[in-house]
């Protein structure tokens, strides 16, 4: 039941993102083929850097402390016989 219903709210944020997409890209290609291109800033470009260096760095962070958190949330809230069942616990010994 809870499944059905967090699926459910996912699809329709997912489809109102896909159409808040879809307004925007209608709107530039209307700007463009009436030669009204708005002009690119330097903070615009700034900030498209920025925002890829970000995702870079949150996906390394992720690669290097995901697993450690994991093996340290296993070894202090469960018990060994239940961490034992966890895939995220693989491999680690409680205490």
């Amino acid at each position: 039941m809870m499944l059905q219903q967090w699926q459910s709210e996912m699809f329709a944020q997912m489809y109102r993102e896909r159409r808040l997409r879809e307004t925007a890209e209608q709107r530039l290609f209307r700007q463009a083929r009436a030669g009204q291109v708005p002009p690119v800033l330097p903070a615009h470009l700034l900030l498209a850097w920025l925002g890829r260096r970000m995702v870079a760095w949150g996906v390394r962070l992720q690669e290097r402390y995901d697993r450690a958190v994991a093996a340290a949330t296993c070894r202090i809230s469960m018990p060994a016989g239940e961490a034992m069942g966890d895939p995220l616990c693989t491999g680690v010994h409680n205490h």
